[in-house]
C-alpha cells in the first residue's frame, strides 16, 4: 500500500490566488498568543490580518508517495459496519471493546470523494480517539469511494445537501441501534477538510436539537461566497462545482443556504476551530472570518491556528490532537 504526503517545496511562484502571497504572522503575534509548540491561540478578540507584507517564500506544498505499511494491531476493538437504508448509506461503528457505553465522536470525511477509511491506519485521527476512550461513528455519505460508482457521483451537485442529510441519518442510526457502544448524550462532532466544511454547516444547520454537544471543524470552509480565491484552485471551476455558475453575483447567491457563514447564528455548543497557516486548500483565513463572526454572535468558539500544510502530517501533530481530545473530554463530561 501507498500513501500521498506532503512535502516542502517551494511553490511560490505558482501561486494563484492573492491570499496566499502574504505572510501574516506578524497580524497573528498581535492578536494571539503562541505555545511553546509554536501553535497560536485566540484570546477573545478579534483577529484582523495585514496583507502588507510580501513573503515569496511564505507557502510551500508539495506531494510525495511513499510505502505505506505501518497497520495499528487492533487489539481487543469493536468494528461494525452497518446498512443505514435501502438506498446505499452505510455507517462504521468503531470503540475500544470496553463493557460500557463510551463518548461518541462523529467524524466527517474529507473529500468530498474520499475512500471508505482504513481505522486501523497507525496513529490515524481514528486510532488516536479510540485510544482515548472514544467510540466512532463514521458516516460514509454519498462521495464515498468504493461503495458503488453510482454512490461516488451521488453527491456531484449536491454539496451540502446529501452529505448532511446521510450524516444526520447515520448519526441517528447508531446511536439509536448501538446503546451498548454510545452514550447517546455523549456525542460529539469532528471534521478535516471537506469534513471540517461539512462540521461547520452541521453546527449551525442541523444542531438545533443539540444532538452534537462540541464541533471542531479542522481546515474547513466557512464562507462558500469567498472559498473560490481562497485556495489554490481556479476560481472559475470552484465556482462551478458549489454554485453552478461563474457569474459573480450568481454564485453568491446560490451558495448561501449552503454556506456555513449563513448559520453562525445558530451556533449552539462549544466550537473549536483549528487551520493550518500554510494551508493552500483551504485559506486559514476562512477560520478567522468564522472566529471573528462568531465573536459578534456571542458563540462560545476557540480558535488555533498551527504552523503546517493541509495534511495531518505536521510537526507536533500529537500536541495538536492532544489537544482536541482534552477539549472533547471537557465538553462530554456529564
Amino acid at each position: 500500500m501507498r500513501k500521498r504526503i506532503y512535502i516542502e517545496t517551494n511553490i511560490a511562484e505558482g501561486l494563484r490566488n492573492e491570499v496566499f502571497r502574504y505572510d501574516y504572522t506578524p497580524s497573528l503575534n498581535k492578536s494571539m498568543t503562541r505555545d511553546e509548540y509554536g501553535f497560536w491561540h485566540a484570546t477573545g478578540r478579534e483577529i484582523v490580518l495585514d496583507d502588507s507584507i510580501t513573503n515569496q517564500i511564505f507557502y510551500r506544498k508539495g506531494w510525495k508517495e511513499v510505502a505505506q505499511n505501518n497497520v495499528q494491531d487492533a487489539g481487543d476493538s469493536i468494528y461494525i459496519k452497518e446498512d443505514v437504508n435501502q438506498y446505499g448509506l452505510s455507517v462504521i461503528i468503531a470503540s475500544p471493546s470496553i463493557d460500557r457505553p463510551l463518548p461518541a465522536v462523529v467524524v466527517c470525511l474529507g473529500g468530498p470523494q474520499t475512500p471508505v477509511p482504513n481505522i486501523y491506519e497507525e496513529d490515524s485521527v481514528y486510532q488516536i480517539l479510540m485510544a482515548n476512550g472514544f467510540a466512532l461513528i463514521i458516516p460514509l455519505r454519498r462521495g464515498v469511494v468504493g461503495i458503488s460508482r453510482e454512490w461516488q457521483a451521488a453527491l456531484d451537485g449536491h454539496y451540502g445537501d446529501y452529505d448532511i442529510q446521510d450524516t444526520t441519518e447515520a448519526v441517528a442510526f447508531a446511536v439509536d441501534h448501538h446503546p451498548d457502544i454510545i452514550c447517546p448524550n455523549r456525542v460529539c462532532l469532528y471534521g478535516s477538510s471537506y469534513g471540517g466544511y461539512v462540521a461547520l454547516l452541521m453546527a449551525g444547520k442541523s444542531n438545533a436539537d443539540r444532538r452534537f454537544k462540541a464541533v471542531v471543524a479542522h481546515c474547513g470552509v466557512y464562507d462558500l461566497a469567498t472559498y473560490p480565491w481562497h485556495s489554490q484552485g481556479i476560481p472559475e471551476e470552484t465556482m462551478l462545482t458549489y454554485g453552478h455558475t461563474t457569474n459573480l453575483k450568481e454564485y453568491a447567491a446560490k451558495v448561501i443556504e449552503i454556506s456555513p457563514k449563513t448559520y453562525v447564528n445558530k451556533w449552539c455548543v462549544p466550537m473549536l476551530l483549528i487551520h493550518h497557516l500554510n494551508d493552500t486548500s483551504s485559506w486559514f483565513g476562512q477560520s478567522i472570518a468564522a472566529y471573528n463572526d462568531a465573536l459578534r454572535h456571542g458563540k462560545q468558539t476557540d480558535l488555533m491556528i498551527v504552523p503546517g500544510p493541509h495534511t495531518y502530517d505536521i510537526k507536533n501533530h500529537n500536541i495538536l490532537f492532544h489537544q482536541i481530545i482534552s477539549f472533547f473530554s471537557e465538553q462530554m463530561v456529564v
